[in-house]
């Protein structure tokens, strides 16, 4: 998010799209935040499964699978604080919420 300060807002929009949330502060400055690290995929597993089949006594047949498990994470709410200047807002801070590990 360092790159962003001292340059227009409108760089972090041809990055993340449209924020999700935009508000004004008390001191002139208005906050956009976007969501960052956001992502979803496949994580691979594995399982193993015995069965005993009727009919086969002393017998263990043993399956191996590879199901797979999907994950989407919205990632962390990032705030750029920005002051207006002309007809643009310009990235003076950002914030990283502390509890969360983006």
């Amino acid at each position: 998010m360092k790159r962003y300060v001292g340059g227009s807002i409108s760089e972090a929009y041809l990055s993340y799209g449209q924020p999700e949330t935009i508000f004004d502060l008390p001191d002139g400055r208005r906050a956009f935040q976007f969501y960052w690290g956001a992502g979803s995929g496949v994580i691979p597993t594995s399982q193993q499964t015995k069965i005993r089949p009727a009919g086969l006594n002393g017998y263990d047949v043993t399956t191996t699978g590879t199901p797979a498990m999907a994950y989407q994470s919205k990632g962390c709410l990032i705030s750029l604080i920005a002051r207006p200047t002309g007809g643009d807002y310009i990235v003076e801070e950002y914030r990283i919420p502390k509890d969360l590990v983006c």
